[in-house]
């Protein structure tokens, strides 16, 4: 049955057309690809699920409406990660899944999905950081998954092992002797002291200190010496020197120390590297100098050794050797650890890292905006310098500068009409924008106010407003330029709070009330009725009419819908049993033809669309329909007796005084017969 299946996957593969044209199908295929290959329990299955997902969430980021399946398959990256005893990179792809899962719309999936995705993200991250030694945040990450568990119906797949996480992780805390004590996770650390407290396990030695040491750095391709080297140096892979014999040995090779503008440039050079890192990676830029320590320290201890700091340059943040040579490495560590501890603190790397304050801010602001804005990626040195200028000189003024920019140009601001008229341009640019992306129509203030505010922080800056007006609802600058933007900010934030709260904007937005109205019962009416997109403006019109005359209750209707522009929709009736014709009644009305209107007339009505009748039958039926109706007038033509039979049946109450008055006023043709 394996083999079946993994057939059936490498056709539909095969059969997939070339992107962009089959790019939805493809992501699909390749993560069921993947799926498949991680249920396989070899090692080379797994690789190829790594393999397959990591190709999904490529062509996934970039599709519309597949963001499910990206988180999807980062979820399952984890997954073969941690099979594979990749711990580094199954964090990695966990805490990506979690930061796609959080940029996704709020109305892209449902909130049960969105539920269960976040509790799945949080348990891979728990046992990612759980693997990697990072007790604190593993536990965390079980509160949070035990917290998305609450959204879940009891019955569901994942609400069990959701809810377990916080019992699972501490369980796996608990010493099983008194001298043994194993976590159920595969821990890595590099701190001496946790590896003399977990002692190897006999039975298993992939649990051992050493292993786990090893396991950490590669030597892959590095020949038989490397190897020899590294174990004659009892697993350690970087022996560290102590702070005052690096010194020493600084001094022999005659390295100068780097001097205060030396450290200060060096201090700019590790911020535009982290901040490097985390826009390569998707990562939240460092908005504090804790964050940038995080990245140092890796095992979360309060401070960084020597072997941190150098893993971290090299492995992390891909530093090479012409940037940072290995003697300027070791002279910053000199710099920094002045007091021989040979570690160090958060304090001593928060005043190292301090000297770069102002390139922090400018990374961090303009990552913001790249993360949310547009890239130049491939588009060359200068136009990242052009977008940083440029991310400088947009940044958001005061609004009391801004008031007094104003007043300096000349710019008047808009009064109690231009406020009006305003608010309902805008109101129409955000319901255009709604209409077209297919979302709801806004039956609040509080659904206009959610479109302005990006951030859901419950206020909008000038910098969200801006962005709202250029970016999401295309508005050009000839619609709204930018000194008439400014101007309206100026006047609706009247406090210079440099922010509008959603009580300041509703008053604003409830200039526009009638026209909030009547946008919303028409696209109301327009999204539950009928379209007819392409049928040009004739058909509309002609639909508008329809819909006025149901609406009014037309009973003309009825006798248009067997007309045959209808009869393609109306029910199919099947046609009534042959009647026998009863012998005549003598009555002075016998000789009378039928009326089309006489409900005994077999007879149908005729329409006036080309003579048809509106019986709506098959050829076949409207064929034996004629016959009857041939036969009915041939029998209604024939002579009336003179005498009535005398099994005549007695004549009704009615037809008899009917008769008497016809009889009354004018002669009958019986009568004038006898005469």
């Amino acid at each position: 049955m394996p083999r079946i299946r993994r057939v059936c996957l490498q056709r539909a593969l095969a059969a997939v057309p070339p992107p962009p044209l089959g790019s939805k199908v493809l992501a699909d295929v390749l993560y069921l690809t993947g799926c498949f290959h991680l249920r396989q329990p070899t090692i080379q299955a797994r690789k190829k699920a790594v393999r397959y997902l990591r190709r999904c969430v490529e062509i996934a980021e970039h599709l519309p409406g597949a963001a499910s399946l990206s988180v999807s398959a980062r979820l399952n990256l984890t997954v073969s990660f941690n099979r594979l005893d990749e711990r580094e990179e199954a964090l990695r792809e966990a805490q990506q899944a979690l930061i796609a899962l959080q940029r996704l719309p709020p109305d892209s999936i449902d909130a049960s999905e969105r539920a269960v995705f976040e509790g799945i993200a949080r348990y891979n991250l728990m046992c990612s950081l759980e693997a990697t030694g990072q007790h604190e945040g593993a536990l965390e990450q079980a509160r949070e998954a035990t917290r998305a568990r609450v959204s879940l119906p009891d019955g569901h797949t994942f609400a069990s092992q959701l809810g377990s996480a916080e019992e699972d992780l501490k369980k796996a805390h608990q010493p099983t002797n008194v001298h043994q004590k194993l976590h159920t996770a595969r821990t890595i650390t590099s701190e001496a002291s946790t590896w003399s407290r977990n002692l190897p396990d006999i039975g298993s030695p992939r649990h051992s200190p050493r292993f786990q040491q090893q396991k950490r750095f590669t030597i892959n391709g590095a020949g038989d010496c490397k190897a020899k080297d590294l174990a004659l140096r009892g697993g350690r892979a970087l022996g560290a020197l102590p702070t005052v014999e690096m010194r020493s040995e600084l001094e022999k090779l005659g390295a100068p120390l780097p001097d205060d503008k030396g450290v200060t440039e060096l201090a700019k050079k590790f911020v535009n590297w982290i901040e490097d890192y985390k826009y390569k990676y998707m990562l939240p830029p460092s908005h504090t100098w804790a964050n940038l320590f995080a990245i140092l320290d890796e095992d979360h201890s309060g401070f960084v050794s020597y072997d941190e700091m150098y893993k971290c340059v090299r492995s992390t943040l891909k530093v090479k050797e012409k940037a940072l040579p290995a003697n300027m490495l070791k002279a910053l560590w000199v710099v920094l650890d002045a007091d021989h501890s040979n570690s160090i603190t958060v304090d001593e790397m928060s005043k190292f890292f301090r000297r770069a304050d102002d390139v922090l801010q400018e990374r961090t602001k303009a990552l913001r905006r790249r993360l949310t804005g547009f890239t130049t990626k491939g588009a060359g040195e200068d136009k990242d310098k052009e977008l940083a200028l440029l991310n400088r000189a947009l940044e958001a003024q005061p609004t009391a500068e801004m008031r007094a920019e104003l007043a300096k140009q000349g710019v008047p601001l808009p009064d109690e009409q231009g406020l009006t008229e305003l608010s309902k341009k805008i109101f129409h640019w955000i319901e255009d924008w709604k209409y077209r992306e297919y979302k709801d129509p806004s039956h609040n203030w509080v659904n206009l106010f959610a479109v302005l505010d990006e951030d859901k922080s419950g206020y909008v800056s000038y910098d969200e407003l801006a962005k709202c007006m250029r970016s999401t609802l295309k508005v050009k600058e000839k619609a709204l330029p930018t000194t008439a933007l400014k101007a309206l900010w100026v006047v609706l934030d009247a406090d210079n709070s440099n922010s509008i709260t959603v009580d300041e904007m509703s008053k604003f937005f409830r200039r526009a009330d009638d026209v909030l109205q009547e946008r919303t019962k028409a696209l109301r009416r327009q999204q539950s009725g009928f379209t007819t997109k392409g049928a040009g403006e004739d058909n509309d019109k002609e639909l508008a009419r329809l819909g006025r005359r149901a609406l009014l209750g037309d009973a003309s209707l009825a006798m248009e819908a067997g007309s045959p522009r209808f009869s393609s929709r109306s029910p199919r009736v099947p046609p009534s049993p042959p009647k026998i014709p009863k012998p005549p009644v003598k009555s002075p009305r016998a000789a009378k033809a039928p009326r089309a209107s006489d409900p005994s007339s077999m007879l149908p009505e005729l329409s006036s669309h080309r003579g048809r009748a509106t019986a709506g039958g098959t050829p076949r039926e409207d064929a034996t329909r004629a016959k009857q109706v041939a036969h009915s007038a041939i029998v209604n033509q024939t002579p009336a007796p003179t005498e009535p039979p005398k099994t005549q049946a007695a004549p009704d109450l009615a037809t008899t005084e009917t008769a008497g008055e016809q009889s009354a006023g004018e002669p009958s043709a019986a009568s004038e017969t006898q005469g």
